[in-house]
């Protein structure tokens, strides 16, 4: 019997840009296992680059919600959805583009990120009321002198229908953002 536990892999960047944590591996793990199991994150406010694959892959979602693109297909998932991605399909897993982040309410122009780099992410997000609602709820969550990403992720944690939220980030600054989370008391 082979076991390994989640908690004693190390991540790596992947080729399409998410975070991976390999569980199972014919070539690092003394198994006769024709195909890898491993965990990935896509950070909220984040996408996988697009990217195809020689081989068949198969994602059952854990945990969040999102949009999957593959090929000319794209699908909303939740929790407890699995997707069979077939061999040379073009896939992508965006999600807003740190919208929520407040970093576009004051001059969305003038911000690097996402939504004004990646035409994309411009197309799909950068309708005036997208950025209006974004202005709206970094305002709600000044006036409770919470950052808008910790609300985000409190929320997220706090919703019936999710396990537990996905965080990450670039930076320090950002990480401090989502894991103040437990700090903002989420009741109904």
């Amino acid at each position: 019997m082979f076991t390994k536990s989640l908690a004693a892999c190390s991540s790596l960047l992947a080729n399409d840009g998410c975070r991976i944590f390999e569980l199972l591996h014919g070539r690092n793990d003394a198994i006769d296992l024709p195909y890898s199991l491993a965990v990935a994150e896509v950070d909220v406010g984040e996408s996988s680059y697009r990217h195809r694959l020689r081989q068949t892959e198969v994602y059952f979602i854990l945990a969040g919600r999102g949009r999957m693109h593959v090929d000319q297909e794209s699908r909303e998932l939740a929790i407890g959805d699995t997707v069979v991605i077939p061999p040379q399909a073009e896939q992508y897993e965006p999600s807003a583009g740190g919208l929520l982040s407040g970093k576009y309410a004051a001059d969305r122009a003038a911000v690097a990120g996402r939504l004004n780099q990646n035409p994309m992410y411009a197309q799909r997000y950068g309708e005036p009321w997208s950025f209006e609602v974004a202005a709206r709820f970094a305002e709600f969550c000044a006036a409770r002198g919470v950052h808008p990403v910790s609300m985000a992720v409190a929320w997220v944690a706090a919703h019936p229908a999710v396990t537990a939220p996905i965080i990450g980030a670039r930076n320090v600054e950002q990480m401090q953002a989502s894991l103040d989370a437990v700090k903002v008391d989420m009741h109904p």
